[in-house]
């Protein structure tokens, strides 16, 4: 029995197929893998800023486009038939609205918290600045205060003269009233009322401290003025209330 004869076509097909399968195979291969590789070197489109993301400048200028939007919207009119463009007009036209809205509350929201960093900014200035004027002013006032009893000691003695000894008390009273204010004018009063009745007593010995005695009753008398005329002021304000 002869074997069977195999056409030369078919045995040509059995040879190329695997091949031409394994070209294929290849072909698609390389399709995927440019595909993969056109995707991974496409750009990424970055995703929109939400309204709290954005800057005070970059929310005004969006404010303001939309609100032009919105103005060249409602241009178009009201009037006419109802027709599925000027839904969608009306749609779009809430949605500017709606848009609106939000980035004018963001900016109003960006603007407080501006204005409240810049508060707190010039806040700590200011508190550095009163914090150092007040050491300034009590450095004063020590200084003053011992200068004082100093000259008063010598006016004492009879070192110096009464000007002198009034002049270092003037200091010292100035310095009292930067770092006490009105208050200081009660202080002084003590003061002066004391040399008063220091002066009052020596006089029985020395009558030559007449002049000494009637220059510290003249700058009593002046605080005493003074104080009294704060109180009127501030009798005459309460009463300011009740008319």
């Amino acid at each position: 029995m002869k074997p069977p004869i195999i056409s030369p076509f078919i045995l040509l097909l059995v040879v190329a197929t695997p091949s031409a399968f394994a070209a294929e195979q290849e072909a698609v291969s390389e399709s995927k893998t440019e595909m993969v590789s056109k995707v991974e070197t496409e750009p990424k489109v970055a995703e929109p800023k939400s309204y709290d993301e954005m800057g005070f400048e970059e929310l005004q200028s969006l404010i303001a486009k939309l609100e032009d939007e919105l103005k060249d919207q409602s241009s178009l009119g009201s009037g006419g038939a109802i027709t599925e463009d000027r839904v969608r007009e009306q749609q779009h036209a809430n949605e500017l609205r709606e848009k609106l809205f939000k980035a004018n509350t963001a900016l109003r929201k960006k603007g407080a918290e501006i204005r409240q960093a810049e508060r707190d900014k010039w806040m700590g200035h200011l508190s550095e600045v009163t914090t150092r004027l007040d050491e300034m002013k009590r450095e004063r006032f020590g200084i003053l205060d011992k200068f004082y009893h100093v000259t008063r000691a010598k006016y004492d003695n009879g070192t110096v003269g009464i000007d002198v000894a009034l002049n270092a008390e003037s200091e010292l009273a100035d310095a009292e009233f930067d770092l006490q204010g009105r208050e200081s004018l009660k202080t002084r009063m003590i003061r002066l009322r004391e040399w008063q009745e220091s002066l009052e007593s020596s006089m029985k010995s020395d009558g030559t401290l007449e002049e000494d005695l009637m220059k510290v009753k003249v700058r009593f008398l002046k605080t005493y003025i003074e104080y009294l005329k704060g109180t009127e002021e501030n009798y005459r304000e309460i009463l300011r209330r009740y008319q």
